[in-house]
C-alpha cells in the first residue's frame, strides 16, 4: 500500500493517507491533493512525502490531486521541515509560510480562464446609471 503524508496549512504536523491506485502515479512529493479531514468531507493540503508500507490503523483515502503539476520542489520540502525543527513549529506553519494562503484556499474548479469568461459574461447597467461622477478639464 502506498501511503502519503499529507500536511495542512493548520498549526499541526503532517497525517497519512492511503493513496488509490488509480492515483498513485499523481500522487508526489509536493502536489496539492484533497482528502477528509476531520467532520469536513474534503480539505486541501500538501503532499510532503510518499512511501511504501503497511499502517496499524485504517487510513483515510486521497480523494484527488488538484493541480497538473506539483506546487513545491522536493527543496521547498526540505526546507519546510528545516523550519519546522529550527523554529519548533508545526510543518503545517512552515508551509502557511512557503505558500500565500489564496493559492491552499483557491478551488480547484475555478481558474484564471473561468474567471475571466465569468467576468466576460456578467451584466453591466447601462453607461448612465454607471456614472456618478463628472471630470472636467
Amino acid at each position: 500500500m502506498r501511503i502519503a503524508e499529507v500536511v495542512y496549512p493548520l498549526p499541526l504536523d503532517g497525517y497519512d493517507y492511503e493513496v488509490p491506485e488509480p492515483l498513485a502515479k499523481r500522487v508526489v512529493p509536493g502536489a496539492r491533493v484533497s482528502a477528509p479531514f476531520g467532520a469536513r468531507a474534503a480539505a486541501q493540503g500538501v503532499v510532503f512525502s510518499v512511501r511504501e508500507g503497511e499502517s496499524a490503523k485504517a487510513l483515510k483515502p486521497i480523494l484527488a490531486r488538484l493541480d497538473p503539476e506539483p506546487l513545491l520542489s522536493l527543496e521547498h520540502i526540505e526546507f519546510a521541515r528545516w523550519l519546522s525543527r529550527q523554529y519548533c513549529a508545526p510543518l503545517g506553519e512552515a508551509l502557511k509560510a512557503l505558500l500565500p494562503s489564496s493559492l491552499l484556499q483557491a478551488r480547484r474548479d475555478v481558474g484564471l480562464a473561468r474567471a475571466a469568461a465569468a467576468w466576460a459574461g456578467r451584466r453591466f447597467a447601462p453607461a448612465a446609471a454607471q456614472a456618478r461622477f463628472t471630470l472636467t478639464p
